[in-house]
C-alpha cells in the first residue's frame, strides 16, 4: 500500500513538473514581446511614428541591435532616450546603437540612461552629430587603454565635464 501511493505520489510530482515546465517556456516566449509592446508604448509617447513607419522603425531596431548584442525593446527603450533629448527618430536609432556599444564598452555596468547622457553632454558640448557619435567611445576606450582610468569613470565624468570644458575651449579629444 505504501508503495502504490509513493507511486502515485511520484506520478502526480512528474505532472506537475511538466506543467511548471510548459508555463516556463511560455513566460519565456511572451515576455519579450510584453518587453517590446511596453518600449514601444512608450516611445510612441515621443514620436510621431506609427503603422507602417513604426513597424520599420521596429525592424532596424531589431537589425541594429543584433549587431550591438541587444534585443529590440532595448533598442527602442535607449531610442526613446535620445527622442527625449528632442533627437529626431532616424539619429535617436543611430544613438541608441552607439550607446550599446558604449555600454559594451564598459569596464564595469554602466545603464543605458548613463551611457545616453555619456553620449548627449558629449555631442551638444562640442557639435559632434549623430553619425559621428561613435566617434566619442573611440576616444573613451583609447584614453582608458593607455591610462589608469576605466572607461565608466572617464565617461561619467566626461558627461558631468562637458559644457565646462567646451566653454573653455578644450577639445573633445
Amino acid at each position: 500500500n505504501t508503495q502504490s501511493l509513493w507511486s502515485q505520489f511520484t506520478r502526480i510530482g512528474t505532472t506537475l513538473s511538466m506543467f511548471r515546465t510548459m508555463a516556463n517556456t511560455v513566460e519565456q516566449i511572451v515576455q519579450p514581446v510584453l518587453d517590446l509592446d511596453d518600449a514601444l508604448v512608450q516611445f510612441k509617447k515621443v514620436s510621431d511614428l506609427s503603422g507602417a513607419a513604426l513597424d520599420a522603425f521596429t525592424e532596424k531596431a531589431y537589425s541594429m541591435g543584433s549587431v550591438v548584442a541587444k534585443t529590440s525593446s532595448q533598442m527602442i527603450s535607449a531610442a526613446t532616450e535620445f527622442r527625449k533629448s528632442s533627437y529626431n527618430d532616424e539619429d535617436s536609432l543611430i544613438l541608441a546603437k552607439t550607446a550599446s556599444l558604449l555600454q559594451n564598452v564598459a569596464d564595469s555596468t554602466l545603464s543605458a540612461a548613463d551611457a545616453a547622457s555619456v553620449i548627449i553632454s558629449q555631442m551638444k558640448a562640442f557639435n559632434i552629430t549623430a553619425e559621428d557619435s561613435t566617434k566619442i567611445i573611440d576616444v573613451i576606450n583609447e584614453v582608458s587603454n593607455n591610462y589608469a582610468v576605466s572607461s565608466t569613470d572617464l565617461s561619467l565624468g566626461l558627461s558631468k565635464t562637458a559644457s565646462a570644458m567646451s566653454t573653455l575651449g578644450n577639445s573633445f579629444e
